[in-house]
């Protein structure tokens, strides 16, 4: 149970057994206002007892990085607070310079669901996905990983939504490269969806060239084995203009680290 009793006087109402049945039945806005009235409130809409499911709901493979060693620190509050505000960032062109961070400072996650419903409560996980960056091999230099599934779910669905979410070490910073809703394509065994990267308002990127995040796209690709059940999945940058070719790893990171470390640029 949510611990406010020291806030208030012994003959107030029982505010821990308000607290506990009220507050996790807010939605996020009304949680973040909660916490604005007063210390006690803060505490209370901040517990990781209300957070925890709202995350699982919302961003399912982002909770699920939480057991991981990179997130002794974090709490389920602050995981909701990088994710929602990197969904409504200003998008800015990445950093043409060499990157500072490696695929060890990075975990990515994947979520694929049903896109019948808007509502990101009442769609149906069919994949969650989350991986250690420091598991991630690339052939040949390029932006482009292959990552096994031990136990995918099955992927029969005409439209979905795609997420493919990176997040820097110790929660500093979350970036969802793709948030895809649609049908994409298939064939071979296979289903892969793309997605124009965010359109940088500025020039000089070295990782692609023309509009739209520097002539950038993400890639997400399930590999589907028996029963239609998701085996492996790939993920990657390509560049759009000219070539349809995965940038290097270098140019991935460097615009990977524009948005997870915008300080730097």
């Amino acid at each position: 149970m949510l611990s406010t009793s020291k806030c208030y006087a012994s003959s107030d109402p029982p505010w821990d057994l308000i607290f506990h049945l009220v507050f996790p039945r807010l939605d996020p806005k009304t949680l973040a206002r909660a916490a604005c009235v007063s210390k006690c409130w803060h505490t209370a809409a901040s517990s990781d007892l209300i957070w925890a499911p709202i995350c699982l709901s919302q961003y399912p493979s982002l909770s699920s990085l939480m057991i991981l060693p990179m997130s002794t620190t974090a709490s389920y509050h602050r995981l909701y607070s990088l994710a929602y505000t990197s969904s409504h960032r200003h998008r800015h062109r990445p950093n043409p310079h060499h990157p500072s961070i490696s695929l060890h400072h990075l975990a990515f996650a994947i979520d694929v669901s049903s896109s019948s419903s808007s509502s990101s409560s009442s769609s149906v996980i069919l994949m969650t996905l989350a991986v250690d960056g420091r598991r991630l091999t690339s052939r040949d230099g390029v932006f482009h990983f292959e990552i096994d599934v031990e136990s995918g779910g099955g992927c029969d669905e005409e439209e979905v939504r795609v997420r493919w979410s990176v997040v820097l070490k110790e929660w500093r910073g979350v970036f969802v490269v793709m948030d895809y809703v649609g049908k994409g394509m298939r064939g071979g065994g296979r289903k892969w969806f793309t997605e124009e990267v965010p359109s940088p308002p500025e020039s000089g990127c070295t990782c692609g060239g023309g509009g739209g995040g520097g002539g950038l796209v993400g890639e997400v690709e399930l590999v589907l084995g028996e029963r239609r059940k998701v085996e492996r999945v790939r993920v990657g940058l390509m560049r759009s203009v000219a070539c349809w070719r995965y940038v290097s790893v270098d140019d991935g990171l460097s615009y990977l680290q524009r948005f997870l470390l915008p300080s730097s640029n």
